[in-house]
């Protein structure tokens, strides 16, 4: 009887241990502790190297594009593209090191120099730092667990936080490095994109020759604080004021462009966009006639008109046409879709 008593004691015991052991194994920490930690795993001037799948907006970009990364501190990093499908930045490798700041375009045979703010990686650098940036200061007051799933092995646990400006961003993390391995992010400023990190290395020892440039031979060197400073820019409501057609402005802009400077010169207005490799001007004045004939020129539909379209090898394309008594053109390396793009969104 005494036998059968104990050794039901200890199957009693044995199930309890194993009950606690499980409910130890399932409680998972609080989304707030999540995010700490992952802020915590992250943060300091520790170096890291990263590799990513950056979708800076699936609803535009249907192939997510390579970028590798090396950072050491908020202020020594550098950006390789190793992979874009349709966009004209595979191989473009961006570096800062504090104040200094080099943009090399391989398939323009370029290397722009300047400061981190003169400087930028299209559209790449903005989600990447912006995303960063998210975590970083992002409240976490009203962070939600939404679950865990299987990730490379080991379990990712899944955070939503919601943004003061109403924007949504949900990050898996590394339940055993702590550190996030994919942020989908839906705000206005960036829109809806996806950054997956298929690899890191954290920390690590990232040698400081990494951020310094060293310029390919042969190519062409663009120094912008050298550089012969442009005319100085008016303000769209001067030009609107001085000038007596309704200015026309694009409602679309190539992915990372933003209007640089705006002339005003004898009654014509041009307006210019950029960085690189989406610069491009777009120019409005009285109609002076047609352009004289260019063997290269062809014939094309746009806004319900007849317009004028030039492509020069390796250097872009020139797009005119009379509207209302006013000539338009849009000039600069932009594809065929860009530009048109551009003319039909003029309101």
């Amino acid at each position: 009887m005494g036998g059968t008593v104990r050794k039901y004691g200890l199957y009693t015991l044995s199930l309890l241990i194993l009950s606690l052991a499980a409910c130890n194994r399932l409680q998972s920490p609080s989304p707030d502790e999540i995010v700490h930690h992952m802020r915590e795993a992250t943060a300091g001037t520790a170096g890291r190297h990263l590799l990513l799948e950056v979708t800076p907006d699936t609803t535009a970009w249907p192939d997510p594009m390579t970028v590798e990364v090396w950072e050491k501190g908020a202020d020594h990093w550098r950006m390789a593209v190793r992979q874009a499908e349709g966009v004209p930045w595979d191989g473009m490798i961006m570096v800062v090191n504090g104040s200094q700041a080099w943009l090399y375009d391989p398939q323009r045979g370029e290397v722009t120099i300047g400061t981190p703010d003169t400087v930028r990686l299209p559209v790449v650098q903005d989600v990447v730092l912006s995303v960063q940036e998210l975590l970083f200061t992002a409240e976490i007051s009203h962070a939600r667990l939404l679950g865990s799933e299987r990730w490379d092995r080991g379990l990712a646990y899944k955070v939503g936080l919601d943004l003061p400006d109403g924007s949504q961003v949900t990050i898996w993390v590394d339940s055993q490095t702590w550190q996030a391995r994919k942020v989908e992010f839906n705000s206005e400023e960036l829109g809806h994109g996806l950054v997956v990190i298929r690899a890191f290395e954290s920390p690590v020892e990232i040698p400081d020759h990494l951020f310094v440039l060293d310029v390919p031979e042969g190519t062409r060197v663009v120094n912008l604080e050298t550089a012969e400073a442009p005319p100085p820019s008016a303000t769209l409501e001067q030009v609107r004021q001085q000038v007596t057609f309704p200015l026309l402005l694009p409602t679309y802009l190539p992915p990372g462009s933003a209007l640089t400077h705006v002339a005003l010169v004898d009654g014509v207005v041009a307006l210019t966009y950029g960085p690189a490799p989406n610069t491009f001007t777009l120019v409005q004045g009285p109609a002076m006639g047609a352009p004289p004939p260019v063997d290269a020129a062809q014939m094309v539909n746009l806004r319900g008109i007849q317009g004028t379209l030039i492509l020069e090898a390796g250097q872009g394309l020139f797009l005119s046409w009379e509207e209302n008594g006013i000539s338009i053109s849009i000039a600069g390396p932009l594809s065929e879709t860009e530009a048109f793009h551009i003319a039909e969104s003029l309101r």
